[in-house]
């Protein structure tokens, strides 16, 4: 508990490695604050932690609540966490990577700077018969 009250202080903290410390359900209920507050964390691992039904409740509630645009990488994998409670939290954190990558491509788009597409595929959807003399906007 007085880990996590310093962690939500913490606004640069990026990985977080807790795995096999038997944080157990209340101190998922505990971390689950933290994740709630978090802005900055990329990477945390909680495997190994006996973390069970009530405590991946708090950690998929947490992660409804926060945006957590930068978060890349949750494993709580090897706890009592019921499968369709971890079936949510990798589904909201699906939406958000895909929301976040929707974002930036969209604020590329809009800007005046220079982005390389590297082996990005372009789709023009419109009608197939505009001619050769069609422009593209």
């Amino acid at each position: 508990q007085f880990l996590c009250e310093g962690l939500i202080r913490n606004y640069s903290l990026q990985y977080l490695h807790l795995h096999y410390n038997e944080i157990g359900d209340q101190g998922a209920i505990s971390f689950a604050a933290v994740l709630a507050a978090s802005y900055s964390l990329k990477y945390v691992n909680l495997e190994h932690n006996r973390i069970g039904s009530q405590g991946g409740t708090a950690l998929l509630n947490a992660i409804e609540r926060n945006d957590l645009n930068d978060l890349e990488e949750f494993k709580v994998a090897n706890n009592s966490i019921p499968s369709a409670t971890q079936v949510q939290i990798a589904s909201n954190l699906s939406k958000i990577r895909n929301q976040k990558a929707m974002e930036e491509f969209f604020n590329t788009l809009e800007s005046d700077e220079t982005e390389y597409w590297n082996r990005s595929r372009l789709m023009f959807v419109g009608q197939g018969a505009a001619g050769k003399k069609s422009k593209v906007r």
